[in-house]
């Protein structure tokens, strides 16, 4: 029931009726009057009472609070904000003359032309570039290009950018002379937001019996790095019928997870599991989604900027997906149009080079293929 709180209006009109009604004879409310100001003297003192019972309800009650008093409240068991992510992903450096060993060492900068946003490079020992000895990237002798990762250096999704945006190469990098990134970067988070939270202790509260699929859920929900995830009961990742198995298959927003996710997530589920039900964690099978559009606009000098804005609206939709999802046909002009009100047309377009929805299920998750915007005045 929510508090029955009364301006400063409604406190007079109240006080001078009662005042009114017990007198019995008509006395003077007028502005200035020795009845008025005592009304008004006690009206400061009724607003200011509401004042901070409204402020207390606001901080001590899940519903109502925000920010830090969300924290709070939901530390007191256990529960905590999940943090802001940088992105991350791989891009490609070049060079247009060989012959020589190049070195490109961890910390390396790199900035995007769409965010504006610094990548540093950062080590890993799987890639087939990695030089144990000096704990660089190696450009080998005959060698003119190299792919490695880069994290965005500013937490959020701030970092998340187009493809090939990130083509500045910050400071001095003798011997290579260009870098770009062939696919998008999508998987940088904001902190989570308070209703999230919200909404995450209320599954926390339910996982406390533990053994459950809520409690199941919240053990994946919980590991960092965990963008999205889906646990399917009784069924092996094949869709054969096994009672008391479950699978769980995570994504770390890439549409994939790497071999330290699946351990992360496995020993967080390991915790919650019933006795004797047996388990299994997955990667995520990518499903590549490519699109081809052509786009009318009746502003040719905006052309370039639309043909940009158009292709991360569909990337955005196309990684916003979630498991089992449905990417209809004619979802395609709707994402396109409301892009700029400029465009005036849009035909030609294909999904994954047909013109049927496309429907994912099982470990399936839609990953951005190759989008294809042709601006036509």
């Amino acid at each position: 029931m929510p508090l029955p709180i009364r301006t400063d209006t409604e406190l007079l009109n109240s006080q001078v009726t009662a005042m009114q009604a017990s007198a019995g004879t008509v006395l003077d409310f007028s502005v200035g009057s020795d009845y008025r100001a005592i009304i008004e003297s006690n009206m400061g003192n009724s607003l200011w009472l509401q004042a901070l019972i409204s402020a207390l309800l606001s901080v001590t009650r899940l519903l109502t609070c925000s920010g830090n008093y969300v924290d709070t409240f939901v530390g007191d068991f256990g529960l905590k904000r999940k943090p802001a992510t940088p992105a991350f992903g791989n891009v490609t450096f070049s060079r247009f003359t060989t012959g020589t060993v190049v070195n490109v060492k961890i910390g390396t900068n790199v900035l995007s032309r769409g965010n504006g946003v610094s990548y540093a490079v950062v080590e890993d020992t799987t890639n087939p570039n990695w030089d144990i000895p000096s704990k660089s990237y190696i450009f080998q002798t005959s060698t003119s290009s190299i792919t490695i990762p880069v994290r965005a250096t500013t937490d959020g999704v701030i970092g998340n950018c187009l493809s090939n945006q990130i083509t500045t190469i910050s400071g001095v990098l003798p011997g290579v002379d260009t870098v770009t990134n062939a696919q998008p970067f999508t998987n940088g988070q904001d902190a989570q937001s308070d209703q999230s939270l919200k909404d995450e202790f209320i599954l926390y509260l339910a996982s406390l019996s533990r053994a459950v699929k809520q409690a199941i859920q919240y053990s994946v929900s919980i590991v960092p790095g965990v963008a999205r995830y889906i646990v399917v009961e009784n069924k092996t990742i094949g869709n054969v019928t096994q009672l008391g198995f479950f699978y769980v298959v995570v994504d770390d927003g890439t549409g994939n997870a790497s071999s330290q996710l699946i351990s992360n997530v496995s020993a967080s589920v390991e915790a919650y599991r019933g006795l004797t039900i047996q388990y299994a964690v997955y990667p995520p099978t990518p499903f590549p989604i490519s699109i081809t559009a052509h786009v009318f606009n009746g502003n040719p000098d905006n052309s370039a900027a639309i043909q940009a804005n158009v292709i991360d609206a569909l990337q955005n939709y196309i990684t916003s997906q979630t498991f089992d999802s449905l990417f209809s046909y004619s979802r395609i002009p709707a994402i396109i149009y409301d892009v700029d009100t400029d465009i005036s047309d849009v035909n030609n377009y294909t999904l994954n080079g047909g013109t049927s929805d496309i429907q994912i299920s099982g470990a399936q998750i839609m990953t951005v293929g190759t989008i294809t915007i042709i601006m036509n005045a």
